[in-house]
């Protein structure tokens, strides 16, 4: 029987960060809301708008993801996807906007 080992390098890392962001993203939205519905001065279906933001990203993520591995590899999907959950929750921290907050929820999506 041949054993393997396992070689961990910089897109076993970032895959690892992404499996702790990701998860941990989606659960800040829905604490995050109030705070942003009062600091935004948005209602309650403007605030709706983050959580759909966020699972219209994850389906056009699913839909292209294919496509996207197959022109770019895979390393550069992965690193993509940490630069993208970094960019959407800067996006969403920054926002002075309503829009541009649902925005980065789309983008971390």
């Amino acid at each position: 029987m041949n054993a393997r080992t396992l070689t961990r390098n910089d897109v076993t890392w970032a895959a690892y960060a992404l499996s702790l962001l990701f998860p941990l993203l989606l659960g800040l939205i829905g604490p995050l809301l109030p705070h942003l519905r009062a600091e935004l001065g948005i209602s309650y279906g403007v605030a709706a708008l983050h959580t759909s933001a966020f699972a219209v990203g994850m389906v056009m993520a699913g839909v292209v993801g294919e496509r996207v591995i197959r022109q770019i590899g895979r390393r550069s999907t992965v690193w993509t996807g940490v630069v993208g959950l970094a960019a959407g929750l800067t996006l969403m921290g920054s926002a002075q906007d309503a829009w541009v907050s649902i925005a980065g929820c789309l983008v971390m999506g």
